[in-house]
């Protein structure tokens, strides 16, 4: 099976061309993803300080 100079370039570049869009693909998915995780731990962090501040409270009036 022989291949000629412009099949080989078109392989080369069909290869590349798909291999540079699924990164750019993936690439874009995992800043997303990245971000979706960022938010969710500000947020959790959000909450136990909000839990933090109610317990205190209620130590408080316990300690009356």
């Amino acid at each position: 099976m022989i291949f000629t100079v412009s099949e080989l370039i078109l392989i080369l570049v069909i290869t590349i061309g798909t291999t540079i869009t699924l990164y750019i693909h993936t690439d874009s998915k995992l800043q997303e993803y990245n971000q979706r995780s960022l938010d969710m731990i500000e947020s959790i962090r959000q909450d136990i300080r909000d839990f933090h501040g109610r317990l205190c409270i209620i130590e408080e009036r316990n300690k009356k």
